[in-house]
């Protein structure tokens, strides 16, 4: 038998007690870890739950706890840093033949990329720049994915929105959601639900609709309430998309996605089916053979 002082016990105790509540190893006073800027503990968590990974994540945190000054600067440097090294690890994989690993390491370097821009200055132009990269990052992603995912460009008022469709192997119509973001996500930002839901065999369409990542960033496509126009057009997309099939499309939004979510609803004639769930809002329900109301 293996003794141990008590404190020792004690100790090894508690840090297993903290890792049952919060799992991964996170610790439990996460929200204290920036106590001068809880938004920094609520974009850490994002950047995790929108498709990081908890090493990631936590290597992040440590970072960025060294001091205890809300600095913009600060967390622009090290989630760049982390997005940069994956980048780097990613073309290394492809070059090698490690596609998954590569897929894995440009889509996890897009996200930190795109939160590394968060709290910096509006008209500061390394925003814009962190977008655009964060861009190619995942468009490197598409490419290598396991099916490839397909850049799209929704046709809307003249002009479009972009967006990304993620499908998965099954042949043949497969049901499909799409995925509304919130008031600071992006479409990038759903690809951890996209992914599990490919797994599934459901296909699901990520969109950067008006007031949303690129459509506002670098198109200029200022947000509205009435999101059932976007939405109508992203609904014809798929109607027109015979590998989607037209009688099992949902909606799913995240935040405000939710109330943007239950706009789209106001398209849909008969088969409806809401649920709300916290900041979450899925609708379901037949397209009426093809024909839009």
């Amino acid at each position: 038998m293996n003794w141990r002082p008590a404190s020792a016990a004690s100790a090894a105790s508690e840090k297993a007690a903290k890792t049952r509540e919060t799992g991964w190893r996170i610790p439990a006073n996460w929200s204290g870890e920036f106590s001068e800027m809880r938004t920094w503990s609520q974009g850490a968590l994002r950047a995790m739950f929108v498709g990081g990974s908890p090493g990631d994540v936590l290597r992040a945190v440590e970072e960025l706890s060294v001091e205890h000054t809300a600095d913009p600067e600060r967390w622009h440097k090290v989630w760049r840093e982390i997005g940069d090294r994956l980048a780097e690890r990613a073309e290394t994989a492809r070059q090698r033949g490690h596609l998954l690993t590569a897929a894995s390491s440009w889509r996890r370097a897009a996200i930190y990329v795109q939160w590394s821009v968060a709290f910096l200055p509006v008209d500061d132009a390394r925003r814009t720049e962190g977008h655009r990269r964060s861009i190619e990052l995942f468009t490197a992603y598409a490419v290598v994915s396991d099916p490839p995912i397909q850049r799209v460009e929704v046709p809307y008022e003249g002009t479009s929105f972009p967006g990304w469709l993620v499908r998965p192997a099954a042949e043949g119509a497969v049901p499909c959601a799409i995925y509304l973001p919130g008031w600071d996500s992006t479409k990038e930002q759903g690809s951890g639900l996209a992914a599990a839901l490919a797994e599934r065999g459901i296909a699901t369409l990520l969109c950067d609709g008006p007031g949303i990542g690129e459509a506002v960033a670098f198109r200029g496509m200022p947000n509205r309430h009435d999101y059932e126009v976007p939405g109508r057009a992203a609904f014809e997309l798929l109607l027109n998309e015979p590998r989607v099939d037209p009688a099992r499309i949902a909606v799913v939004g995240s935040s405000l996605g939710g109330y943007r979510a239950a706009r789209y609803v106001s398209l849909i004639r008969r088969g409806v089916r809401v649920s709300h769930r916290r900041w979450w809002a899925v609708l379901t329900g037949a397209a009426d053979g093809g024909q839009r109301s």
